[in-house]
């Protein structure tokens, strides 16, 4: 799976620092290789797949101290109890009770990934952009079905949308035309104006009602002035430790250049709504 995992990396543009298979962990466990890799300076972020673990309590106490300086997300396998004799008999390690695992996990403050690829957009999003410091988030959108879409993901997670402030309703108001103000924003009138769009993003990130921010774009509106007004805006979000994501739709070879300027930038952006959204939930507890 580590391969695997890999190859999810590099489809992200991702690099890899290490790279490592435990096999049987006969005399090498997972507590082991993360005490070199919390020394190791070209490791920004730690992605694990486990079945089980032989050494519960030092892993534990190892992972909480290192996800401390550098995030730790893991994918649980052999949820279900009748695949635990086939993690022993693969890796040596009992998977044991899911929930007990799950449960230590948030003690110790380590994201769980529900997929493979949220283990890679986890990473991702907390390596290019601060964690989330709350979870309120703000929606802004040049399709409304989209922002519906995210703002039910993020809804039945449990976590809140942000309300914007009466000053920033104000402020946004005077820029946007023929727009409701609510959150999910359309922003389709000023996405293809790069000032504008600069503008609104930085009046809503600067509101202390909002946590953090994706903008979604369907790919005819993902072009070099959307990118450019978004760039614009980084420096200001990572000044104030409000995290933003960007979803595109991946048609073919459309937006590869304005992806490459964004996330030279340091704004992440994903190829499908729900992995944004999904990645945005990981930096919320991380933070």
């Amino acid at each position: 799976m580590g391969v695997h995992l890999s190859h999810l990396a590099i489809l992200e543009d991702i690099g890899i620092s290490k790279l490592v298979s435990l096999g049987n962990q006969l005399n090498i466990g997972f507590e082991d290789i993360l005490n070199f890799l919390e020394k190791d300076h070209a490791t920004k972020a730690v992605g694990l797949y486990i079945e089980g673990i032989n050494n519960p309590r030092l892993f534990l106490e190892n992972a909480g101290r290192i996800n401390l300086k550098k995030p730790i997300i893991i994918f649980k396998a052999a949820k279900n109890k009748k695949m635990n004799s086939s993690a022993l008999s693969h890796t040596g390690a009992m998977a044991g009770d899911y929930k007990i695992y799950s449960a230590a996990f948030r003690q110790f403050g380590i994201i769980e990934a529900y997929s493979l690829i949220d283990v890679i957009d986890i990473a991702k999003g907390l390596m290019m952009q601060p964690p989330a410091q709350g979870n309120r988030l703000a929606i802004l959108t040049a399709q409304a079905g989209g922002g519906i879409v995210m703002a039910d993901s993020w809804l039945n997670a449990g976590l809140p949308l942000a309300k914007f402030s009466s000053h920033t309703i104000d402020e946004v108001s005077k820029i946007i035309m023929f727009s409701n103000l609510n959150n999910p924003l359309d922003i389709s009138w000023s996405i293809s104006d790069s000032h504008k769009l600069y503008l609104i993003v930085k009046k809503i990130i600067e509101d202390e009602e909002v946590d953090s921010i994706i903008i979604g774009a369907v790919s005819s509106f993902f072009d070099s002035t959307m990118a450019e007004g978004l760039v614009k805006v980084a420096s200001i979000a990572k000044k104030l430790k409000k995290p933003i994501f960007v979803f595109r739709e991946k048609v073919k070879m459309v937006g590869k250049k304005e992806k490459e300027v964004l996330e030279s930038a340091g704004i992440p952006v994903y190829p499908q709504l729900e992995r944004a959204v999904n990645a945005m939930i990981g930096s919320v507890k991380y933070g």
